[in-house]
């Protein structure tokens, strides 16, 4: 059983996230008090018999306080699930169940197949009234007695009279508990107490004897001596429960009943404390050592941890991790990972991990389908970000490929506020010179990413993800003569629109420099000043404007015509420094007054810095 997707309503500070999605390795990242823990949290809830408090319930901004917590799963069954039939969805691939809280009670309810009249689930515990009635409801005469009645009932049943539909059964969280996951959740603190790790994975070696592997059909069910023993136990729980209500009886008569739904779990009867480790001195306990000793024990625990799971791969396991990288260095950090990794995608591996993190270790090295950002909106809810793509392994190997070549990671995608896409070296050399000169920051500090595409050849893979990720971060550079219908480029409005970029976008995002391209933006005088003084002639001649100026306005690239002059007639010890690039950066270090600078970049720069939030207007 797998768990595919969460909701979750009125819980803290969740007021509605629908379908949070989950994999079999799911990041959650976000800023402090994002709602991070909430997330694990509300699993815990979802797949254990912990109940909310009276703080959970979600708090509104005018002080009211929501009476009612909704939290709900949906999980895909697989071959090794023994789920009763009646506790699937009418397909019978999938599982959901809902739990819904207010102050002081709890109520379990499940999609699945039941009669349309609830009592005839437990015809054979109604009185003989209502037998007679239910009977007589589908025009048969009841029988006398009780068993004759309970044969008509399953006669019934057998003749397709009585058919089962599709609805909702409210149940008792017992009756489908030992069907869950087993809820386990790590923190941080296990790398100074180790011994929450060792009972946890003691706990699981029970688990693989007391719910052996049916060889035939590879199911896992509580062996026959112990569903014997479960059943004599909670014949005795309810005994004692009944006991309890006629004790309470007597200080209040109008008690009408008691309901106890106690979890047996035979698994969890093996505890291990005080793990103590021997180095010659005698045993000693692990808080006795030094740092150094207690993270060499914690990363070997981690891979005995691993091949245990390895070793008991049929048990369902929901393992989360409350940022686990506190306190951890960069190499823990990553044998931890290594491990979570390992875990979930092991064949037939039956672990989902789910890990609340800040460590950029994580997120850069998890798959990017498995990252949902959590995100505070201005009016103090949350909503879930993730990425969309048109199948999770063309996002995997593009982010582990192509993204990084560009500076495309998972951090970068999702936690950086602007995105300047350029398809020239050129404009990757200068403009965050460019950018420096006008605001005395850098790119970098005002959260916007530079993806330079001249020699990626998967750009189109690029500029996709942006589109169906980041479109409205976006902001495209690129030379004026890509309008042109004769243009050779790669990037131009046509090919943008075949990608699926919308037209508002090529109308608001889309910016074209030059009177065809990057280089010839500039003025004459500062090309002019420039050269002389980095690309002087060989024969002592000043450059002067006509030497520029006669390149302009000619169906050549002002750029190539440039620089081939420059190579021919500048010094000899200059001429191997002759390429755009050198004359970008040359360019962009002269250019430190805002009038040198073009007008169409610094309309770019400020709708980038309007986007990331860095102004609040255009200037």
């Amino acid at each position: 059983m797998l768990l595919r997707n969460i909701t979750i309503r009125n819980f803290r500070c969740f007021e509605s996230i629908v379908d949070i999605p989950i994999h079999r390795l799911t990041v959650f990242i976000g800023e402090n008090d994002a709602g991070k823990t909430c997330v694990l949290d509300a699993l815990e809830m979802l797949l254990t018999s912990k109940n909310p408090m009276s703080g959970d319930f979600l708090k509104r901004a005018n002080g009211e306080v929501e009476q009612s917590i909704y939290i709900e799963g949906k999980f895909l069954l697989e071959d090794y699930d023994t789920l009763p039939e009646d506790y699937r969805t009418t397909e019978g691939g999938t599982f959901i169940l809902q739990k819904t809280f207010t102050p002081g009670s709890a109520k379990y309810e499940i999609n699945g197949r039941g009669y349309n009249d609830p009592r005839w689930s437990n015809f054979s515990r109604q009185t003989a009234q209502i037998q007679k009635e239910l009977l007589q409801s589908i025009n048969i005469e009841p029988g006398g007695n009780g068993e004759q009645r309970i044969e008509q009932f399953n006669q019934a049943v057998s003749n397709g009279i009585l058919i089962k539909e599709p609805m909702v059964l409210e149940i008792k969280f017992s009756d489908i508990s030992d069907y869950l996951p087993r809820f386990e959740k790590i923190s941080s603190t296990d790398y100074h107490h180790p011994d929450t790790m060792v009972q946890r994975t003691f706990q699981a070696v029970v688990d693989s004897f007391i719910r052996p592997e049916n060889p035939q059909t590879g199911d896992r069910e509580l062996r026959q001596d112990l569903q014997d023993l479960k059943s004599q136990i909670k014949e005795a729980l309810d005994n004692k429960t009944n006991q309890m209500l006629e004790t309470l009886r007597h200080g209040n008569p109008r008690l009408v009943s008691v309901e106890v739904n106690p979890n047996i779990d035979f698994s969890r009867s093996v505890t291990a404390t005080n793990l103590m480790l021997n180095v010659g001195q005698g045993h000693q306990l692990v808080s006795a050592y030094g740092e150094g000793t207690k993270k060499k024990l914690w990363m070997g625990l981690l891979e005995w941890e691993k091949q245990t799971q390895n070793e008991l791969r049929d048990i369902s396991v929901i393992r989360v991790y409350d940022e686990p990288d506190v306190n951890l260095d960069y190499a823990a950090e990553r044998k931890l990972f290594t491990n979570i990794i390992e875990s979930t995608g092991a064949p037939q591996s039956r672990t989902q991990a789910i890990i609340c993190t800040h460590a950029v270790t994580f997120v850069d090295r998890a798959p990017g389908q498995s990252i949902n950002l959590i995100s505070v909106c201005e009016d103090g809810n949350r909503e879930i970000t993730f990425f969309n793509s048109n199948t999770d392994k063309e996002l995997e190997d593009f982010l582990s490929t192509i993204g990084r070549s560009v500076g495309l990671t998972n951090s970068s995608l999702f936690f950086e506020r602007a995105f300047l896409v350029v398809e020239g070296e050129s404009e990757e050399n200068a403009l965050p010179i460019l950018y420096k000169n006008l605001y005395g920051r850098s790119l970098i500090e005002d959260g916007i990413v530079l993806i330079p595409l001249f020699s990626c050849g998967s750009w189109k893979a690029i500029l996709n993800l942006l589109n169906k990720n980041k479109a409205h971060m976006t902001v495209l550079l690129l030379d004026e003569d890509c309008r042109l219908p004769e243009s050779c480029a790669r990037i131009t409005p046509d090919s943008l629109m075949e990608i699926g970029y919308a037209p508002e976008f090529l109308t608001n995002n889309c910016f074209y420099i030059g009177t065809k391209e990057y280089e010839d933006a500039f003025s004459t005088d500062d090309l002019v000043t420039i050269l002389n003084l980095q690309w002087p002639k060989e024969d002592g001649e000043p450059w002067v404007q006509a030497d520029i100026d006669q390149f302009r306005g000619l169906d050549h690239k002002f750029s190539e015509d440039l620089l081939n002059l420059v190579r021919r007639t500048c010094i000899k010890r200059q001429r191997n420094r002759t390429q755009k690039p050198d004359f970008a950066l040359a360019v962009a270090t002269h250019c430190i007054t805002e009038p040198q600078i073009p007008e169409i970049i610094k309309t770019i720069f400020n709708k980038l810095r309007l986007i990331s939030g860095v102004d609040h207007e255009v200037e």
